[in-house]
């Protein structure tokens, strides 16, 4: 995203350069807002703003400026957490420490921006007080994060805090038009449907991996409202995500489920499906069930979001079946034993289970897939696989 671009966090970057040019920064600003709505692009404009040299704020032309759109400014530091890791720790801090002391190579302030920040953790964040308390007057901290709770009181009562709203659909749709020129109308539509005025996720949506991640709810959809627990079993099965198309999924499969919602309160703004799929969806389930689905979906997400995941707990490669079996939960024997009826399978969950045949074809009844859901859901997991490559919590 252009961070010259005024379409998005209008009010709020003409705040900061009202700010800046009265001459009353602050020392250090905390900026929340959703993942995805332009906490990052406001940081690198308040940024760019500070550093330039010329007018009006950012000029854009400036030798300042051409550094800084070539990511070569000397006084500019940004931080964010290793790819996969799951916490920024005071090693980060320690880095800050080494110049923020230090007079700047070319202007009058020297910026730095933490993105993620709440996945500092604690030390890294009692650390960081210091520079809250005794901050140096050359110097401006922009710390980014989704969550403000996750930050320290004692953080959050010394930064200045900018909060960060969803944008218009007009101004997301005027936006991938521009980035998108060769995209359809549907497509557009759509991203910007379900994207819920997050810049962000709508241009995330656009991205083709999208198109299989929801051919992959739509998949999952019709096995759940099929209660076809062989279907189930197979696509949890083949199933390979990682932590970020894990979120993708589950954020997709929530907009399924609350539009099946919707449907059955007979409303109209559907943001993943049609009127007439969520109408035939919400035909064959209950509005508590529903309900349910999406409680627990949005759960899952927030779990996986939240960072507690164990790596240990996963392996590269491993489907679902297989973590949960590492997991000890018992799920795993549902759907395998499920699949035992089905096709006279014996597999090894069948012979491991201590339970009879005669137990097991209730579980293929009525409500069965349900009761496969609930215990699903609460493992937390809500997705085909998770593969790892990143730290201890992952």
């Amino acid at each position: 995203m252009d961070i010259a671009d005024m379409r998005f966090n209008r009010r709020e970057k003409e705040s900061f350069l009202k700010e800046l040019a009265s001459g009353r920064l602050s020392h250090a600003y905390i900026v929340e807002g959703a993942e995805g709505v332009g906490k990052f692009t406001f940081a690198s404009f308040a940024a760019n703003a500070i550093l330039c040299g010329g007018e009006p704020k950012p000029c854009g032309k400036c030798p300042d400026c051409v550094k800084f759109a070539a990511g070569s400014h000397p006084d500019l530091f940004v931080f964010a957490p290793e790819k996969d890791a799951s916490q920024l720790t005071v090693n980060v801090v320690r880095e800050i420490k080494k110049s923020i002391y230090l007079m700047p190579n070319e202007g009058a302030k020297k910026v730095y921006i933490i993105r993620d920040g709440q996945k500092m953790n604690v030390q890294a964040q009692n650390a960081l007080l210091k520079f809250f308390e005794e901050p140096p007057e050359s110097a401006v901290l922009f710390v980014l994060t989704d969550k403000r709770e996750a930050l320290l009181p004692t953080v959050i009562s010394r930064g200045q805090i900018i909060t960060l709203y969803p944008a218009s659909n007009a101004d997301v749709k005027a936006w991938l038009r521009q980035t998108f020129p060769r995209k359809t109308d549907e497509e557009i539509d759509s991203a910007v449907r379900m994207c819920e005025g997050i810049p962000g996720k709508a241009l995330s949506l656009m991205e083709k991996r999208f198109s299989q991640i929801r051919a992959d709810a739509e998949e999952y959809a019709r096995a759940v409202f099929g209660r076809d627990g062989f279907k189930l079993l197979s696509f949890f099965k083949s199933k390979r995500y990682d932590r970020q198309k894990a979120k993708d999924f589950l954020l997709m499969l929530f907009s399924l489920f609350s539009d099946v919602l919707r449907a059955k309160e007979r409303t109209q703004n559907y943001t993943f499906l049609d009127t007439e799929q969520a109408a035939a969806y919400a035909r064959q389930t209950t509005e508590r069930k529903i309900t349910f689905l999406a409680e627990r979906t949005l759960a899952a997400f927030e779990e996986i979001d939240g960072n507690n995941l164990r790596r240990h707990d996963f392996s590269e490669g491993d489907n679902l079946i297989v973590v949960l079996v590492k997991r000890k939960f018992r799920i795993e024997w549902y759907f395998a034993l499920q699949a035992d009826v089905r096709t006279g399978l014996q597999t090894q969950f069948f012979h491991d289970s201590d339970m009879e045949i005669d137990d097991i074809h209730p579980l293929c009844e009525g409500r069965f897939f349900f009761a496969c859901v609930k215990e699903f859901y609460n493992t937390f997991e809500g997705i085909g696989s998770l593969t790892h490559s990143g730290d201890n919590d992952h």
